[in-house]
């Protein structure tokens, strides 16, 4: 595999060089921000804060694009379009019906109008869905935005994405992923399968009881509304149902019914349980040329059903990377790994 290469400088200019790379290694991380590198065939000087976009041959579409960090000889080394806003902001309560206009307010806030990011001419953001969000916060507090960016991919399945460059812009989109792929163990395709399950525990509740503040009586709460996550990531209020995983593991929800901006019960629940299914990580490699799954179409954020030995598994691909010697794609379904490294703690963000 073959990609051809193209630099930009800070402000889009670009390097009059026609690059390529036959030794890479890149791709998309939803929980952990890994960084790609690629060898170019002749070496051009680069500076930090710089843009690299790599595109297939002879396809030509796209296959990544990065935020430039080091450069030695002919390999540079980048990360992705996340790490434009690895800055720390304040963060509060929130609530709303339209999470992706929310995180483009923010990116616009503390981005585009700071001068000193060096963002407001060349980076175009769009909101392209709407979903509804509760941050539940109990205090005021501080927070990477990219970490307040990723949270919202866990909890809602939202991403900040690159669609392109045209006329010295880059256009990025923010949109909650919804296509699918079917994956099964039975195809030559897959191999290297890795799959551990993680049973309801901390950090990973399937029951959640919202509680009125107001309660002073410990063996008495005040419980305004109980909510289940059942198997296949959806809410329900009816705890008999089957496909909710027993025993269950309780989370408390402390709600201030005095607050002016105070969420509803079902978007307290989906803030607070909503991605805790995704509670195991399968891992698979799938070889470059796959005739069941376009490599190169693949975006961490699809929802996946997984067939392996004769279980389902209902999964979102959180990560994906591709190797110059190695001839298959590495697939990682599922968000244990937010669980180890609590990369975003607060009181139901």
């Amino acid at each position: 595999m073959i990609l051809a290469v193209t630099l930009f400088h800070r402000d889009l200019m670009l390097y009059n060089e026609h690059l390529f790379s036959n030794s890479f290694e890149f791709g998309a991380d939803e929980i952990n921000e890994e960084a790609s590198s690629f060898t170019m065939d002749k070496y051009v000087p680069v500076k930090t804060g710089d843009f690299l976009l790599a595109k297939y041959i002879p396809s030509g579409k796209f296959a990544y694009f990065g935020v430039i960090t080091s450069q030695e000889d002919e390999k540079i080394s980048c990360k992705s379009l996340l790490s434009l806003a690895d800055s720390e902001i304040p963060t509060a309560r929130v609530s709303g019906d339209n999470y992706e206009e929310h995180i483009r307010r923010l990116i616009e806030y503390y981005l585009l109008n700071d001068p000193t990011k060096q963002l407001k001419d060349i980076l175009d953001v769009k909101a392209e869905s709407a979903t509804s969000h509760s941050y539940q916060a109990t205090d005021t507090n501080k927070h990477k935005l990219s970490a307040y960016i990723l949270n919202g991919f866990k909890k809602y399945n939202v991403k900040w994405y690159f669609k392109g460059i045209q006329n010295r812009k880059i256009y990025t989109g923010i949109r909650a992923v919804n296509e699918s792929i079917y994956i099964k163990d039975n195809s030559s395709e897959f191999s290297d399968w890795d799959v551990f399950v993680q049973a309801p525990g901390a950090g990973n509740e399937n029951k959640l009881l919202i509680v009125d503040k107001a309660m002073k009586d410990i063996e008495k709460p005040i419980i305004l509304s109980t909510w289940y996550l059942d198997e296949e990531n959806n809410l329900t209020q009816d705890g008999s149902k089957e496909n909710i995983t027993k025993p269950t593991v309780t989370l408390v929800n402390i709600y201030d019914q005095t607050a002016e901006d105070k969420a509803s019960y079902e978007d307290v629940a989906k803030s607070e349980l909503k991605g805790n299914t995704y509670s195991h990580e399968i891992k698979v490699n799938v070889v470059r040329n796959a005739k069941n799954l376009n490599v190169e179409t693949i975006e961490t954020g699809m929802f996946a059903t997984i067939s392996y030995k004769g279980k389902i598994y209902k999964s979102v691909l959180t990560a994906w990377r591709i190797s110059s010697d190695k001839e298959f794609v590495e697939l990682t379904f599922g968000n244990i790994r937010s669980r180890f490294m609590d990369y975003f703690e607060d009181n139901g963000g």
